[in-house]
């Protein structure tokens, strides 16, 4: 097994050369084609960086390509796949990453919002504040020492 991605709430491996999706309440879910039945593999063509569960019991994925454009794909609890955006530079699709809580550009953080003079992201699944001088600040909690996490109870 490789271990792709770790971060979020799934991770992401290639298991004997076959993508596969796993999160710590479920068994692992190797992603197939629209068929249900072609497994997606190990390829030159394409790769997939990160995955995440969505709230109806599949999956996201970014699928990476050569040319450096991604394509988003939706799975179902299956990991069969049920849609997909079409290829484009990761750029475009930075306003979906707090939908999705995917990092679609690869730049370590999840971005929130950033409409102002400050941008409000996700770094390591912690409510991060950045100013435009790159100054970086973690939210915390009312006792100030215990970051303010991404959670699906809030």
């Amino acid at each position: 097994m490789v271990y792709i991605e770790q971060s979020g709430a799934a991770q992401l491996s290639l298991v004997n050369d076959v993508y596969t999706v796993s999160t710590p309440d479920r068994d692992p879910v190797e992603l197939k084609r629209a068929d249900g039945e072609t497994l997606f593999e190990a390829s030159e063509t394409y790769s997939f960086s990160h995955a995440e569960p969505t709230s109806d019991g599949g999956f996201v994925a970014v699928m990476n390509f050569p040319d450096e454009t991604v394509s988003l794909r939706w799975f179902d609890e299956t990991g069969t796949l049920v849609d997909w955006t079409g290829r484009t530079s990761g750029e475009n699709y930075l306003d979906r990453e707090a939908e999705l809580n995917l990092d679609i550009d690869g730049d370590g953080k999840v971005l929130v919002e950033s409409d102002g003079l400050a941008t409000l992201s996700l770094v390591n699944n912690v409510y991060t504040v950045a100013a435009s001088d790159g100054t970086a600040v973690e939210l915390m909690r009312p006792d100030g020492t215990t970051p303010f996490e991404a959670s699906s109870t809030y």
